[in-house]
């Protein structure tokens, strides 16, 4: 598994990822272990793509603290714990693929799509409002006053400007069910991203996570 630590690798480059690429022995020069070779790369995205930033020298691996049936792994073990590597302290990671870049970019259009729909326009009562975020703070003060004026047993209206830019009067009940109507669109907005996000988490392959896709209405 990559290795992931914060690193300014020797040519400047500054590196999270580093990887083991090359295993080599020389018997003569070094009979006590294995050479190993590793990249760093800048971000995972980079390791995916086989974009080393720097290799480093052959670092020696002596043949005791290797584990036949997890070589990989218990070089890796050797690097992260030794006091006079360059990966001290860091922290072996799963590898990227394909698959968790596909879901990790699909849910970042989910994510787009529930806040289209929780602050995209609002339809009651036959007509379209407008619920940005801006548009939805007035909302939510608009209903606070009306519930406030019932409370008080006071008459209370107000003129509201639609989407499309005609005036609609409200009164205290409109507000009161308006602001349900905004309350129900965000919840419906989350809760559709939520079950999304357990469909992409669960799929096993990059076809499963691209039929993941916002329900049509």
């Amino acid at each position: 598994m990559p290795i992931l630590k914060e690193l300014t690798v020797p040519n400047g480059s500054q590196c999270s990822v580093h990887q083991v690429l090359h295993l080599e022995t020389n018997l003569t020069q070094t009979p006590g272990g294995l050479l190993a070779r590793v990249a760093s790369y800048a971000t995972e995205q980079q390791l995916l793509a086989d974009i080393p930033a720097y290799h480093h020298a052959p670092v020696l691996v002596p043949f005791t603290s290797l584990d036949g049936t997890d070589m990989i792994g218990s070089i890796e073990a050797v690097l992260v714990a030794a006091t006079d590597s360059p990966f001290v302290g860091g922290s072996k990671i799963a590898p990227v693929t394909e698959l968790a870049t596909a879901k990790a970019r699909r849910w970042a259009e989910i994510k787009q799509l529930r806040e289209g729909h929780e602050f995209g326009p609002l339809e009651w009562d036959g007509v379209t409002f407008d619920a940005d975020e801006r548009a939805q703070l007035r909302i939510m003060g608009a209903v606070q006053l009306a519930t406030q004026a019932v409370a008080a047993g006071q008459d209370f209206g107000m003129d509201w400007t639609l989407a499309d830019n005609t005036i609609r009067r409200l009164s205290a009940a409109d507000l009161v069910s308006l602001g349900d109507a905004l309350g129900r669109q965000v919840a419906a907005a989350h809760e559709t991203a939520r079950l999304l996000r357990e469909r992409i988490e669960a799929a096993q392959t990059v076809e499963e996570v691209s039929a993941v896709g916002w329900p049509l209405t």
